[in-house]
């Protein structure tokens, strides 16, 4: 009857799926008896612990990701055409190859370290997989070198897949791969950090990383990423 969640979409789904069990069993058991009534209903209260809502979160975004649109990105790099969609998900495909994993990585406040590339975009933290490592490995490694990040708590968000389009130019990525897309949290900031493979990085909130993402020319797909992970998974 009751569900207590700091979350309304959880309080709301948590509710509807206790409704849904409680007369599935209740018709098992009494297959010929009569609708419940409201006036014999007995109130159960529910209430969540914060790491509850976390997973309920990420079932409540599975079951909702059919209804969420995300945007196509055509992208064209050192003569490969290819395009790149995003597939929201709790865990990543074993059958295709991971090239560059990702990471918003948040602070306690929820605010969202970015860096800012040779091409003027400002990106979520992550690269390109060297030779035996894993791709949580790379998010470590990447995160200190282009922000003085360290990050912990990986959880992923769903990938990017890209489908190479054109042949005619050589390229160092399979047909097809994917990006791994994650959220996780800021153990430690290097203070004394120095440019290297950035430009720039900026600790920055949601809203100022929403606006900072929109100036992407990327057919805002990392805008809406970032958009359904703060909505969804934070």
């Amino acid at each position: 009857d009751q569900v207590e969640s700091p979350d309304q979409n959880i309080a709301l789904f948590t509710h509807q799926c206790a409704c849904s069990v409680i007369h599935k069993v209740y018709r098992e058991i009494n297959p010929d008896a009569e609708k419940p009534k409201v006036e014999n209903a007995k109130i159960y209260k529910i209430k969540f612990k914060s790491e509850d809502v976390k997973h309920l979160k990420k079932l409540l975004a599975e079951v909702n990701q059919k209804d969420i649109a995300f945007t196509n990105f055509l992208l064209h790099k050192n003569g490969v055409s290819s395009l790149t969609k995003f597939h929201p998900s709790v865990d990543l495909p074993i059958d295709k190859n991971i090239t560059t994993p990702l990471t918003f990585a948040f602070d306690e406040n929820k605010n969202v370290m970015l860096t800012l590339d040779k091409n003027d975009w400002w990106n979520p933290l992550g690269g390109h997989i060297e030779k035996n490592e894993t791709w949580k490995e790379t998010l470590a490694r990447e995160s200190i070198e282009e922000a003085g990040t360290e990050i912990q708590d990986i959880e992923i968000a769903g990938y990017i897949e890209v489908k190479r389009l054109t042949f005619d130019a050589p390229s160092k990525y399979p047909d097809i791969s994917i990006l791994p897309i994650t959220a996780s949290k800021i153990k430690r900031i290097e203070e004394n950090w120095k440019k290297a493979e950035t430009k720039d990085r900026k600790l920055v909130t949601i809203d100022r990383a929403k606006k900072l993402l929109l100036e992407r020319d990327d057919n805002k797909q990392i805008y809406e990423i970032f958009n359904y992970i703060v909505t969804y998974l934070l």
